[in-house]
């Protein structure tokens, strides 16, 4: 093994928030086999997706499901940063589509991984960030990697980071994958689309805080979400007040 076989990577760490009532769920084969395809089918469509944008050399742009888990690595180039991020909020829209909820971080560190196992001090650095920052339904993105953009980065890439791919949270000031961004109003193909994502995801918070009022800990992450949806969907579309929860409320009441 050389040097070039554990290389800097741009590495996320996710976590499937409520996997093990997910898991308890599936009391019989049919029920399991459902859930086992709606997750293999959430990460297939967003790797296949990014994929078919890029020339990839085979395994440098790594998906990888582990019980509640989900490691996505990528080598440390600025080339490869948009890929990265577009994958990230790929998976997460997917995933809350079928309203499967995602915590997690993401770093760069030296990251190997084969089909055996995985030796990442990125992938401890992302678990930092999930279990320490993240705390709702969203993907932290530390300071190191605008820096990282801004130094290597040309104009473009940095307007793309930032108007594409990030949205700077009003709750604490962290920026996170802006994952909403991937589930616009309008579809190019399509025309009857007319927000059907958004007000899905309207509906899922909605049910999710009237069912879980009586659990404050999962409410939490419910209440961060519609503060989310509200304030994106405010700035985005001003013009569909429709698309707006009830009320806002704010993360961690």
């Amino acid at each position: 093994m050389t040097e070039a076989d554990y290389p800097f990577s741009f590495v996320a760490f996710l976590d499937i928030l409520g996997f093990s009532a997910i898991i308890d769920s599936a009391c019989d084969s049919g029920t399991a086999l459902d859930i086992i395809h709606r997750l293999s089918d959430a990460l297939q469509d967003a790797k296949h997706r990014v994929e078919s944008g890029w020339s990839w050399e085979k395994d440098k742009l790594a998906v990888r499901m582990f019980s509640d888990c989900v490691c996505v690595s990528v080598p440390a180039q600025i080339e490869n940063f948009d890929a990265f991020f577009q994958l990230l909020a790929l998976v997460q829209s997917n995933f809350v589509r079928r309203r499967i909820c995602l915590r997690g971080g993401v770093a760069i560190g030296r990251h190997f991984a084969n089909e055996y196992l995985i030796f990442s001090e990125g992938l401890v650095a992302a678990h930092k960030v999930e279990s320490s920052v993240a705390e709702f339904p969203r993907i932290v993105v530390p300071g190191e990697f605008w820096s990282f953009v801004t130094s290597h980065g040309y104009d473009e890439d940095i307007i793309w980071f930032k108007d594409t791919y990030i949205w700077r949270d009003p709750w604490d000031g962290q920026m996170i994958v802006d994952y909403l961004n991937f589930m616009p109003f309008t579809r190019r193909n399509e025309p009857e689309h007319n927000g059907r994502d958004l007000r899905a995801h309207k509906a899922f918070i909605e049910e999710s805080l009237s069912a879980l009022a009586s659990r404050p800990r999962v409410l939490k992450k419910y209440r961060w979400m519609a503060a989310y949806h509200n304030s994106w969907c405010a700035q985005e579309y001003p013009e569909h007040p429709d698309l707006l929860i009830g009320s806002s409320p704010e993360a961690g009441t």
